[in-house]
């Protein structure tokens, strides 16, 4: 055979295996794609026997079950500060309740009321209540000889209107009855026990009323005077009538 005749086989023979060598790569190539998909789904169980995903934790400021946008943490930018307290109130201006006649604080406590305008020694009273009235009269009977006229102290005795800022109601009782001895600032102070004295333990709530409006700046200094007082309480007047008659 000739050149040319080899060649012509040649090319036969190379075009034939050129063509099977295509058909084969067509009839191959979607085999592996068929297996693994069939193999995927073997190995993956159904969607409905899956087990369900555990829900992810509530991120910080996010409550339980709601939506990521649905967060108690401050906007970016923003301080998360802490709900502010309710405010004390001020010294004499905690509620009061009237009980027997006498007003009383939340703990129980004998206390004033004073109904007045302005403020400072100018205050203009308008009406005390009647312990705070007679208390007045029985310092100026018992007390300011020693403590002054307005309760302002003097050389020998200390300034009640500062000592009742911050004085009990049983402390009060206590030096009152017992007497106590003060060294402040190398004066010694001494008052004297006035347990067996009724002209002052009759009427030491009195006193103390008094000398708490007094400590308060509600009650100005200066004189009270009968048309500027509550009506004297039936109970004060059983009180009394118990004390100093026993």
């Amino acid at each position: 055979m000739n050149r040319f005749g080899l060649g012509l086989v040649a090319a036969s023979c190379f075009g034939l295996a050129a063509m099977m060598g295509m058909t084969a790569c067509s009839a191959e190539d979607p085999a592996p794609a068929a297996k693994d998909d069939k193999a995927t789904a073997a190995e993956s169980p159904p969607a409905e026997a899956r087990a369900p995903e555990p829900e992810a934790a509530p991120a910080p400021g996010q409550r339980a079950g709601a939506s990521p946008a649905a967060t108690d943490a401050p906007a970016s930018g923003e301080v998360a500060t802490a709900p502010a307290a309710d405010p004390l109130p001020a010294p004499g201006k905690m509620e009061k309740t009237l009980s027997s006649g006498m007003w009383r604080l939340p703990d129980g406590n004998p206390t004033y009321k004073v109904v007045g305008e302005g403020e400072g020694e100018n205050r203009i009273i308008k009406k005390v209540d009647w312990y705070t009235y007679s208390g007045w009269r029985r310092y100026h009977a018992e007390c300011h000889v020693c403590h002054g006229p307005n309760a302002k102290g003097s050389t020998y005795a200390p300034a009640l209107v500062d000592s009742l800022k911050d004085m009990t109601y049983e402390k009060f009782l206590q030096v009152v009855a017992s007497g106590q001895q003060r060294d402040v600032g190398g004066t010694k102070f001494i008052m004297p026990a006035l347990g067996d004295n009724k002209n002052v333990m009759c009427y030491i709530d009195d006193l103390y009323i008094y000398l708490k409006a007094r400590a308060s700046e509600e009650l100005p200094p200066g004189r009270l005077s009968a048309d500027q007082r509550d009506e004297k309480p039936q109970e004060a007047k059983d009180n009394e009538t118990s004390c100093i008659g026993s």
